[in-house]
């Protein structure tokens, strides 16, 4: 299989020659300085297609409908009837390239841009509005859209309408303190903060997020000092993790499905920024006694943290001395700056690891609700390219594996291609390899299981697709490169190619099987990226996890675990 990195164009500077051989994301973003990835951005095509995309899918990929979802407050989001009244900021930035942006950022002595306002600063009340200057520039192209129907712009609306809002704060207590302790400090949440913040059902009394929608990170300063205030303190002395909750799951399900525990082994494959690291460290240092849990330096627990590029793994080193956890735990963390698809699989079986995390790089279309830059530049193309690199690394994760270990697949996006299909093709890839070597007869059943989602109490676990669709992305009648970026310096040079595309419209194109998308010259094609048709080589996806923004109010996950038989 060809990498993402064969699609990179050598940019003029040595050292971002270097930094994107080791990035995979970029690679597959492609060559930025071109005229139509201006074009992309200015004119929102990337919003009208990830629209077209989504409302296309099968109903199961993203919850396209009202009744799907177990959280009331969807269908009111979705009318209008109830949302936060909230004035979004325009003009300030509107139109200028990320680069310009971090110079006027750092010209207001760094003062952060607001996204959004609300009217009460101590107290965050819902209140009734049907203000259309609160719609979103995403559900704007939703109703301007002439190839979605009426009936997907309708069921779609309640995950647009989510993913149109900023992400509520989410945070987690640390599970390396003892009983006690946790208990003192839910205690103090509970007395403190009751009207903003409540424990989710599922997180143990753990997992924490904002009762309301308009307390987010960005706000905290203004609408709740004193929780942020805690929020600093507690983290600080490694009370309290800060993470999304999609980015708990993997280790979350691991613990409850009993494949991570004390002194288990644990690789993490693509480690930066270091969240699901820390949360591992957690489990793994842990010893139980009764009803307490403490951190020791007695249990056998070991976490190794494996970045390709070495700039991300000091990044992640940093965040792991800023945890606030003893050195006595964040030592059992060794590092490694490995091509994971290439991770040294142990020679002797005893060095084999119990659990790995494979949260593997991604195009992030789940994270639109706090990176505002992935949308207008969005393509289905980004996910394509990825595709191959993503089964090469999950392959490689269950290689590592010790008989009867599991690895959790996972990513921050919502495609079925970088999902469900990476995980079927990683598994018949093993299947394939284990028939070639079944003649010696050591081993019967299969060398590797998709495993149903474990029990996990207050959680409702929406199931993988089977089904899915594949589109390319064209302009007029000219397939359009990948883009994704484009810096201040590239604007001027572009304008006058850039008016020349300004009648082409975007569009996407649809291809019912490999075939008949290779004819066409789709870019990085593969015949694993579209559904099997039949019994003989069905996985049974539907074990998967996906995590809609409109379930938890979240943002968008994806979530596989696998193990490895013998």
């Amino acid at each position: 299989m060809e990498t993402a990195a064969a699609a990179i164009t050598a940019p003029k500077k040595q050292n971002s020659k270097k930094r994107q051989r080791t990035n995979p994301l970029a690679a597959a973003r492609g060559n930025a300085k071109q005229a139509d990835a201006l074009w992309h951005r200015k004119t929102g095509a990337g919003l009208a297609l990830f629209v077209e995309y989504y409302a296309t899918q099968p109903a199961e990929v993203v919850g396209l409908s009202d009744s799907s979802c177990s959280d009331a407050s969807v269908k009111a989001a979705s009318s209008g009837a109830t949302t936060m009244t909230t004035t979004t900021t325009t003009g300030a930035g509107a139109g200028l390239s990320r680069a310009a942006k971090r110079r006027r950022k750092k010209k207001n002595g760094n003062a952060a841009e607001p996204l959004l306002t609300t009217q009460n600063t101590t107290r965050i009340t819902p209140t009734t509005t049907t203000n259309a200057s609160t719609t979103s520039r995403l559900l704007s192209a939703l109703k301007d859209s002439t190839t979605v129907t009426a009936q997907q712009k309708q069921s779609i609306t309640p995950f647009l309408t989510h993913l149109s809002q900023p992400l509520p704060l989410t945070f987690r207590l640390r599970q390396n303190r003892s009983a006690q302790q946790t208990m003192q400090l839910q205690q103090q949440i509970a007395t403190d903060f009751k009207d903003l913040v409540q424990p989710l059902p599922f997180g143990g009394g753990f997992i924490y997020q904002a009762i309301h929608a308009s307390l987010y990170k960005a706000s905290l300063s203004q609408t709740c000092p004193a929780l942020k205030t805690f929020l600093v303190e507690q983290t600080a002395t490694a009370c309290i993790a800060r993470q999304e909750l999609g980015s708990m799951l993997p280790v979350t399900l691991l613990v409850a499905g009993g494949w991570l525990a004390s002194a288990s082994r644990v690789l993490d494959l693509c480690a930066s920024p270091g969240s699901k690291t820390l949360q591992a460290l957690e489990i793994v240092a842990a010893t139980t006694t009764g009803t307490t849990t403490t951190s020791t330096t007695n249990s056998g627990g070991r976490v190794k943290a494996n970045d390709v590029n070495a700039a991300r793994l000091e990044t992640l080193r940093q965040a792991v001395s800023r945890s606030g956890m003893a050195a006595s735990l964040t030592d059992r963390i060794k590092y490694t700056c490995q091509d994971a698809t290439q991770f040294p699989v142990p020679v002797a079986s005893k060095h084999l690891y119990d659990a790995v995390l494979c949260d593997v790089p991604c195009s992030g279309d789940g994270t639109v609700r706090k990176d505002k830059h992935i949308l207008p530049a969005w393509t289905p193309g980004v996910s394509h390219a990825l595709h191959s690199l993503q089964v090469r690394l999950l392959v490689r994760a269950i290689q590592c594996l010790r008989p009867g270990g599991v690895v959790s697949y996972s990513t921050c996006s919502l495609n079925p291609v970088e999902d469900e299909a990476v995980v079927a093709a990683a598994v018949r890839l093993l299947l394939k390899q284990q028939r070639k070597a079944a003649s010696s007869g050591q081993h019967n059943g299969p060398c590797v299981e998709l495993l149903q989602c474990p029990d996990l109490p207050g959680f409702v676990a929406r199931p993988g697709v089977q089904e899915w669709k594949i589109a390319d992305y064209v302009i007029g009648n000219k397939r359009q490169p990948l883009i994704i970026d484009i810096d201040e310096g590239d604007d001027k040079s572009n304008l006058q190619e850039q008016d020349n595309l300004q009648d082409e419209t975007a569009r996407l194109t649809w291809y019912d099987c490999f075939e008949t998308a290779t004819a066409a010259k789709m870019e990085h094609a593969v015949a694993s990226m579209w559904p099997v048709a039949g019994s003989s080589e069905m996985v049974p996806l539907e074990r998967c996890v996906r995590l809609w923004p409109q379930e938890y109010d979240s943002g968008g996950f994806f979530v596989a675990l696998l193990r490895k038989n013998w």
